[in-house]
C-alpha cells in the first residue's frame, strides 16, 4: 500500500508529497485577490535556508461573500478535507514528520486541530458517517490498504476492518442516506478497478461498476440523495448509478486533468479541481450534472485542489498552497 498510496500523492495535481512549486505576489491584507493576479517574481535560486516547496493548508471559501479563510497553518501538507454532516467541524488528513498521514479534525470557523487517528501508521480519505458520530478512512494498518472506522469524539477504532480485499480497498466514501459505504478496489491481475459498496459492519458488498485498466480511479462521492456516485477516473469526473447496472456518465471532456469531485447539497452541480495549463496550476471549477456547462468557481495564483462542498451549500473547504 506504501507504493500506492505515492502513487496516488503523485498523480493527483495537488496531493501530499509532489507540491507544484508556485511563486506569488498578493497583498497581506487581502486573502482572495479582487482583481488579475499579482505579477510572478523571479524564482530565487536555491539556497540551504530554501528547504522545502510551500505546503498546503485547509482553506474555506464563503460563496456568498466571496472571501476566504485559512483554518490551519503547518509546516507539512494538509489535504482531504471533508465536513461533519452538521457543517460544524472539518476532517482532514495531514502529512507528519514520520512521513505518514494521520487523521485530525478542526472547527469549521476556526481553533486548534485535534488529532483523532495517527500512530506509524498512513491514514487518510477521511468521510462522515450520516450522524457524524464515525469516520470511515483508509489506512495501511493491514498488509494492504484497508478502510477502518473510528468513533469521532473518542478517537476509539473498530477491532475489525471494514475491507479485506486481497489487492486493498481504498478511497472510502460513507453514504450521506444510508449505512452503505462506497470504495474502490485495484485489481492489478485482471488489469481492472471494481467501484463497490458495502455496510459498515463488513456485510453486503455490491459491485456498483467495473472498469478496464487498473489503478486510477480515486475520490468518490456520493450524490445526497445517495443515487449516484461522482468519481474520478483517467483525469476526468464521471458518474456512476450507485445500485449498480449499466449508468456510467462521463461528466468532463477538457484534455486537461480534471477531478476529485464533490456534489453540492441540491445534487444540481459537482465542484471539481481542474489544472489550468496557462499558469501550471490547479483551480476549482463548478459543472451543472443535468446541463454539463462547466464555470470557473475559484481562481487563484496559486493550486486549489480536493474541494468539498459544507452541508448547507454555502461554503467550500480544500487544500490550497499559498506560496513562500
Amino acid at each position: 500500500m506504501d507504493d500506492r498510496a505515492e502513487r496516488e500523492r503523485r498523480n493527483a495535481f495537488l496531493v501530499t508529497g509532489a507540491i507544484v512549486l508556485v511563486v506569488l505576489v498578493f497583498a497581506a491584507s487581502s486573502f482572495w485577490p479582487d482583481g488579475d493576479p499579482a505579477p510572478k517574481e523571479a524564482t530565487p535560486s536555491p539556497t540551504v535556508e530554501q528547504e522545502l516547496p510551500p505546503q498546503p493548508d485547509i482553506y474555506v471559501y464563503d460563496l456568498k461573500s466571496k472571501q476566504g479563510i485559512r483554518l490551519t497553518d503547518y509546516s507539512g501538507p494538509d489535504a482531504y478535507p471533508a465536513w461533519s454532516p452538521d457543517g460544524s467541524k472539518i476532517a482532514f488528513a495531514r502529512f507528519s514528520e514520520e512521513d505518514l498521514h494521520d487523521i485530525f479534525v478542526v472547527d469549521a470557523d476556526g481553533g486548534d486541530p485535534v488529532r483523532l487517528v495517527g500512530g506509524p501508521t498512513d491514514d487518510f480519505a477521511p468521510s462522515w458517517s450520516p450522524d457524524g458520530e464515525e469516520i470511515v478512512f483508509m489506512s495501511d494498518r493491514s498488509t494492504f490498504a484497508d478502510l477502518f472506522v473510528v468513533d469521532s469524539g473518542t478517537g476509539a477504532l473498530r477491532v475489525k476492518r471494514i475491507g479485506e480485499s486481497p489487492t486493498g480497498d481504498e478511497w472510502p466514501e460513507w453514504s450521506p442516506v444510508a449505512d452503505r459505504i462506497a470504495y474502490v478496489e485495484e485489481r492489478p491481475d485482471s488489469d481492472e478497478t471494481r467501484i463497490l459498496t458495502v455496510r459498515s459492519d463488513g456485510s453486503d458488498v455490491r459491485i456498483v461498476a467495473v472498469l478496464d485498466g487498473c489503478c486510477e480511479v480515486t475520490r468518490l462521492d456520493w450524490s445526497p440523495n445517495g443515487l449516484f456516485l461522482a468519481f474520478t477516473w483517467e483525469g476526468d469526473v464521471w458518474v456512476a448509478d450507485a445500485r449498480g447496472g449499466s449508468l456510467i456518465r462521463r461528466l468532463t471532456y477538457d484534455p486537461v486533468e480534471e477531478g476529485y469531485a464533490s456534489w453540492s447539497p441540491d445534487g444540481n452541480q459537482l465542484i471539481f479541481q481542474k489544472h489550468r495549463p496557462d499558469e501550471d496550476v490547479v483551480d476549482i471549477y463548478s459543472i451543472r450534472f443535468r446541463g454539463l456547462k462547466e464555470r470557473e468557481l475559484i481562481r487563484t495564483p496559486w493550486n486549489s485542489a480536493n474541494p468539498d462542498w459544507s452541508p448547507d451549500g454555502r461554503y467550500i473547504a480544500f487544500e490550497s498552497v499559498t506560496g513562500y
